[in-house]
C-alpha cells in the first residue's frame, strides 16, 4: 500500500504490457525528474480486449468484469488509473463505474497521441499540411464489419478515409 507521500497510480493493461513493466518505468523515470514520489500497482486484464472487439461496451458481463479487475487497485487506494491499452476506452464507461467518480481514468492512447503531436507539430507546420490533407488508412488482414466498426470507435471523433484489406506473405 502506498504511504501518503506517494501517489499511488493503477495501471490495466494486456498480461504482455504488464509484463514488459513499461508503464512502471516510464512513471518512475517521470516522478524522480520531477522530484515526486509514486507508487505502481499494475493489473493485467487480458478479458477486456474481447469484451471491446465483440462490442459488449454496456453489458452485465463488461461491468462485473471490469469491476473484478479494478478492485484490487483500489484497494491499493489508487486516486489514478491508466487505461494501458488501446482497447480499454471503448469500455471507459464500465471501467469508471468499476472505479468510482473519484478515480481519475487515463487513457494511454490519447496521452500518446498528444506526445506524437507536440513531437511532430513542427515538422507537420514546415511541410504545411493542415488538417484537410491528413488521411486515415487502415490496412488490415481481417476487415470484417465488427473490425471496422471497432477502428471507427477507436478513433472517433476522427473517421478513416479508408480501409484496405492486406494479404500477408507466409512463405
Amino acid at each position: 500500500m502506498a504511504s501518503k507521500s506517494e501517489l499511488p497510480i493503477g495501471v490495466l493493461g494486456t498480461r504482455a504490457t504488464v509484463a514488459s513493466h513499461i508503464y512502471e518505468t516510464t512513471l518512475f523515470s517521470m516522478a524522480a525528474e520531477s522530484g515526486l514520489k509514486i507508487e505502481v500497482f499494475s493489473q493485467p486484464a487480458p478479458l477486456l480486449v474481447p469484451l471491446a472487439e465483440e462490442g459488449w461496451i454496456d453489458d452485465p458481463i463488461t461491468n462485473l468484469i471490469a469491476y473484478r479487475y479494478v478492485q484490487p487497485l483500489l484497494q491499493k487506494n489508487i486516486d489514478t488509473l491508466i487505461l494501458g491499452c488501446t482497447h480499454y476506452p471503448i469500455l471507459r464507461q464500465a471501467l469508471q463505474r468499476a472505479a468510482g467518480a473519484s478515480i481519475n481514468l487515463v487513457e494511454s492512447g490519447a496521452a500518446l497521441a498528444q506526445s506524437l503531436e507536440k513531437k511532430f507539430f513542427t515538422h507537420l507546420i514546415e511541410k504545411r499540411i493542415s488538417n484537410n490533407q491528413r488521411k486515415i488508412e487502415i490496412m488490415a488482414t481481417d476487415l470484417s464489419p465488427q473490425f471496422q466498426d471497432l477502428a471507427r470507435s477507436l478513433l472517433a471523433p476522427n473517421q478513416p478515409d479508408s480501409f484496405e484489406l492486406v494479404h500477408l506473405n507466409t512463405k
